[in-house]
């Protein structure tokens, strides 16, 4: 049994995934609401990795996602098309393992993400 807070998130939109006020706020009170209690997070953040929304997140939990993982965009269902764009994820404490991660296209805009999920012992 997982010991564990589970969220999920659809963080606010972006023009251009550029970081916005609201996005920093809303930032502000979801890490606030999640404390300190071991936690995994996951959904659609609307903000690129590597940007500064997405970078407060990763800064107070881990990305699950690989890093040679680039993009959570469905190439042929997006609007947009194809866009070398990360802004879908899984965060986790040191309390949760995350592994086996896989994105799946064809079901929705973004790509679906799946993962095994377990009790960690906590360490790093």
């Amino acid at each position: 049994m997982l010991d564990a807070q589970i969220a999920t998130t659809h963080f606010p939109w972006t023009e251009g995934g550029q970081p916005t006020d609201f996005q920093h706020d809303a930032a502000d009170r979801m890490i606030n609401m999640m404390g300190s209690e071991p936690l995994l997070l996951c959904g659609d953040f609307n903000a690129p990795r590597g940007g500064a929304v997405f970078d407060r997140f990763a800064n107070r939990w881990t990305d699950c996602v690989p890093a040679h993982i680039s993009t959570s965009i469905d190439p042929k269902l997006h609007r947009a098309g194809a866009l070398e764009l990360m802004v879908d994820g899984i965060f986790a404490s040191p309390e949760v393992r995350v592994s086996d991660v896989r994105m799946h296209c064809d079901l929705s805009d973004h790509q679906a993400i799946t993962a095994t999920v377990s009790q960690s012992d906590g360490k790093a």
